[in-house]
């Protein structure tokens, strides 16, 4: 299974993907200051509330406007599912061409709704 999580300035939407069926959305405040435990006893408890084993999930993917949130997230990952998230951030290289000539709150706002697409059906605020 893969979570994905897709974190904005004032929501966090979630995702657990089995293979290409989603089997769960779920989303959260995303307050800054929030402490990795807190990040990590909210993912476990809303997977398990939701007949979801979190020792299931085998990869995590994330996106974020939030750097300040960034830390934290990364370190509910590795220490309450024991994995590195795959972190989709400028400068990664996903073998995505992508060409937008546009004004570039234009050219944002088409590639949010491309990446929404591609990685997860997920509002990207």
């Amino acid at each position: 299974m893969i979570l994905c999580l897709d974190i904005g300035n004032t929501q966090i939407f979630g995702g657990v993907f089995e293979q290409d069926k989603l089997r769960l959305r779920f989303r959260r405040n995303s307050r800054t200051g929030a402490s990795s435990d807190e990040i990590g006893v909210f993912l476990r408890s809303v997977l398990r509330e939701n007949d979801i084993d979190p020792r299931e999930v085998k990869q995590i993917s994330l996106c974020t406007v939030v750097p300040e949130v960034l830390h934290s997230v990364r370190n509910a990952c590795m220490k309450y599912f024991n994995l590195n998230p795959f972190v989709l951030q400028a400068g990664v290289k996903t073998g995505l061409t992508i060409s937008i000539f546009t004004l570039r709150a234009r050219a944002q706002s088409k590639l949010t709704k491309y990446l929404r697409e591609w990685i997860c059906p997920f509002t990207i605020v």
